[in-house]
């Protein structure tokens, strides 16, 4: 019997990286992603994201905001912390983001010292650093399985299923 991915994901819980997130919000994500973040929206399965993630897509969508805005290619955050009206003029971006996250329901998990200190394990494991290692030390400590990204590095965990956004 034939599976799609929707039934086989339903009452699965996914942790969402950025890229995810940012694809998704600029149109740029493939109709699984979308599905995903659907039923999410209808309670029918779980997205779990990080401190660290929130912070990053923030970053990104302002910069992207901006490069749209402002007409900006190269040095976006060094443009943006010269003029500190343009940036108050992209505060909207975190109304946008914390609205879809409340839409779909999403949950943060914090990521604080205990949680830097235990992704070590990932590093010497694993090889992987910084907001990986924190994002597989979350997921591990949690018990979760599928993570919605396009960073290939996550393939090297062989129990984490990795669901390409695009």
């Amino acid at each position: 019997r034939k599976f799609t991915m929707k039934v086989e994901l339903r009452n699965r819980k996914i942790f969402v990286d950025s890229n995810a997130f940012i694809y998704f919000l600029t149109g740029q994500a493939n109709d699984l992603t979308c599905e995903i973040f659907n039923m999410a929206a209808l309670g029918q399965t779980k997205v779990i994201t990080s401190t660290r993630v929130v912070d990053e897509v923030l970053f990104k969508l302002i910069c992207l905001e901006a490069s749209r805005k402002f007409g900006f290619t190269s040095n976006i955050p060094k443009k943006l912390r010269e003029s500190k009206e343009k940036v108050k003029s992209l505060s909207y971006v975190y109304d946008v983001l914390f609205q879809f996250m409340e839409d779909i329901n999403a949950q943060v998990l914090t990521v604080d010292t205990s949680v830097i200190a235990k992704s070590k394990k990932v590093i010497d494991t694993y090889g992987l650093f910084g907001n990986d290692a924190i994002t597989v030390t979350l997921m591990k400590s949690r018990n979760l399985k599928y993570i919605l990204t396009a960073d290939k590095d996550f393939s090297v965990v062989s129990d984490i299923v990795v669901i390409n956004p695009l």
